[in-house]
């Protein structure tokens, strides 16, 4: 039996009104890779901090062959340090590759209308940084956002948001067909 856990925070857990289970990421990812068990541990408004704290007990307990990691926007917002996000997600990446489980990394998607929105990029570089010293796999879901703000029509960006940070059910998927192109095939594998 072969098992992925999708560990974050609100965007991870995905569930809200006009978002049910199966039309999260998570779901769609781990059925169309064909896992026999997708757990979603994403707790709403954790940090990274929080989520490494609890990586043992939510995520490798479960004996995974695979984790997603997604987290950054509520260190923006509670302002965790730069370097202690850093820190948090290289720790879960080695934890992780420790225990014999394939992480990847998921960058949070685009947030709209906070005040939030400038200090973004230092955590995505974090991401990526951390992408290349461990040799992990990233996907982009920040940049695919931002990409098709010039691709959609305005309705189709919105229809992308189920609030101001949380994607719908359209932007569920519109993770979820990230991370399935063919050039992310290690991704969430």
């Amino acid at each position: 039996m072969s098992s992925i856990v999708f560990h974050g925070d609100s965007v991870t857990y995905g569930v809200r009104t006009g978002v049910t289970q199966s039309d999260t990421f998570a779901q769609k990812i781990g059925n169309a890779r064909g896992f026999s068990s997708i757990i979603n541990t994403g707790v709403p408004g954790n940090t990274s901090s929080q989520g490494l704290a609890r990586f043992q007990s939510d995520v490798l307990s479960h004996s995974p062959d695979a984790v997603c990691i997604m987290f950054g926007i509520n260190d923006v917002y509670y302002n965790i340090s730069t370097s202690d996000f850093k820190n948090n997600i290289t720790s879960m990446v080695q934890m992780a590759k420790n225990a014999n489980c394939r992480p990847t990394i998921i960058t949070p998607n685009l947030v709209r209308s906070t005040p939030y929105i400038n200090a973004f990029p230092a955590y995505l570089d974090a991401l990526r940084s951390v992408s290349k010293a461990t040799s992990t796999p990233i996907v982009d879901a920040y940049l695919r956002f931002e990409d098709v703000y010039f691709i959609y029509t305005s309705s189709q960006f919105d229809s992308l948001w189920a609030d101001y940070q949380h994607p719908s059910s359209s932007g569920h998927q519109l993770i979820a067909d990230l991370v399935l192109q063919d050039y992310n095939c290690s991704a969430c594998s």
